[in-house]
């Protein structure tokens, strides 16, 4: 853009495209991961026809926030203009940040949508948990929570520019996954030390680290506005409301099927 024009009315023309772009990647992010649950579980040796075919299109052309909610893909793409105007220094540093933002954004609703599409795929497979992991380097607070068996409904608190994601693993799966120390960024020197001496490094971590997992507290009932979409539901096309995956999975709990009811008449699976 040029840095010594109107930015707003510079960017709002760009977005139109730049959404479709990445709706598209989203859609193919999508398809992988769906895909991937199959691949995994025939790799394990543990394959698994699924219940219900999960539909792609549904986790595009929006993105999850970290609480939960959802907001429309070009309403979440206005912010960058809105964090380049709020960045210090000459008008080129503070596009640069508010290209950073973007940057951002892209990266996390292309993966979110992979991610959801994996979660929402093991729901519809029976037999078959959703395991976190996060490609290194890592903190110290997805390495916690790296390897953990969870149902595929429960939450994992994602942070900003968290890279880590869910894969699929059948529950006759004995496999575990040990997270190597050098990995882990953010340790402090006497906890480096306390793994050396061999100090568990869940441990280590969760002694002076709050750790939380599993679903948030928020109500899925919680209207998010016009231009928000809410944890209960976001807007379809003409106008009708869905729920998004969280609200699925906090409305159905530990019931699969009532899981996989919820996201049939959402949209999700077909």
């Amino acid at each position: 853009m040029d840095a010594r024009g109107d930015w707003e009315a510079q960017w709002v023309k760009r977005i139109p495209r730049l959404a479709a772009l990445v709706t598209v990647s989203q859609h193919g992010a999508a398809l992988d991961g769906i895909a991937a649950v199959a691949a995994q579980l025939t790799e394990a040796g543990h394959p698994e026809e699924p219940l219900e075919a999960v539909d792609p299109a549904a986790f595009a052309g929006w993105i999850e926030r970290t609480d939960g909610s959802g907001a429309l893909l070009t309403d979440a793409l206005y912010s960058p203009v809105i964090t380049a105007r709020q960045a210090d220094g000459a008008p080129e540093q503070m596009l640069e940040v508010g290209l950073r933002r973007l940057e951002l954004i892209v990266r996390e609703s292309i993966a979110g949508a992979s991610s959801m599409a994996t979660q929402a795929q093991t729901v519809a497979t029976p037999r078959t948990h959703a395991t976190f992991y996060d490609p290194p380097p890592m903190c110290p607070r997805c390495a916690v929570l790296v390897g953990k068996r969870v149902k595929p409904w429960t939450r994992f608190k994602r942070h900003p520019g968290c890279d880590g994601g869910v894969e699929a693993i059948h529950e006759s799966d004995p496999r575990s996954v040990a997270v190597n120390p050098k990995d882990v960024q953010g340790l402090s020197l006497d906890q480096r030390r306390a793994v050396e001496h061999g100090a568990d490094l869940n441990q280590v971590i969760n002694a002076t680290t709050r750790v939380v997992g599993g679903r948030t507290p928020r109500s899925p009932l919680i209207d998010g506005g016009t231009r928000t979409l809410s944890t209960r539901s976001r807007k379809r096309k003409g106008g009708l409301s869905r729920l998004t995956p969280k609200g699925v999975y906090e409305l159905a709990g530990d019931d699969r099927s009532k899981a996989v009811k919820l996201l049939k008449e959402n949209g999700y699976i077909f």
